[in-house]
């Protein structure tokens, strides 16, 4: 039986790829992650027509693979499988029954997509979850949500309300 006993593991041009605390847990500070949501506010949405979430603030971005400024998309430049999260609050004042659609797109395709019934209630949040394998050079995610039968829909995206999320898992 063989043990190595070391506090850190580096690449050969010297950046830490890993650390190994005194409690056995490895951390690996610069695994790719991001969270973004929306500054603040509320953001009109067309009936029936998927629309852009504009995350546009980031509480962190390991790698810097976010664009919360422009695309609002996610494109890590390191290949693997990552646990993906996307999250908003949608609200409308007219009566008619709603289907409240959230959407994460991959290179401008549906990928994975959750929707909430909304009858009686003139608001809804929607979450969806997924696990997607990107190539590490040219994939890209970004999320999209859709209101059905309402002129006057808006989503928020800010606070607790929303949050577009993903790390490398693998």
């Amino acid at each position: 039986m063989s043990t190595l006993k070391v506090q850190e593991i580096q690449h050969t041009g010297g950046t830490t790829g890993l650390t190994i605390n005194s409690g056995g847990v490895i951390l690996q500070p610069t695994k790719p992650c991001f969270r973004a949501n929306k500054a603040a506010g509320n953001t009109s949405i067309s009936n029936n027509t998927d629309t852009l979430i504009a995350y546009d603030t980031e509480f962190f971005d390991i790698g810097g693979y976010y664009d919360h400024s422009t695309n609002y998309r996610y494109t890590p430049l390191v290949a693997g499988k990552y646990f993906i999260l996307a999250r908003c609050y949608f609200t409308y004042s007219s009566a008619a029954t709603e289907n409240l659609v959230l959407s994460i797109r991959k290179n401008n395709s549906v990928y994975a997509r959750n929707h909430r019934y909304s009858a009686d209630e003139l608001y809804g949040s929607v979450e969806v979850t997924t696990l997607v394998d990107m190539n590490g050079s040219t994939d890209y995610l970004d999320v999209y949500g859709l209101v059905t039968t309402s002129s006057d829909a808006k989503y928020y995206a800010n606070d607790y309300y929303g949050e577009f999320s993903g790390y490398l898992i693998g």
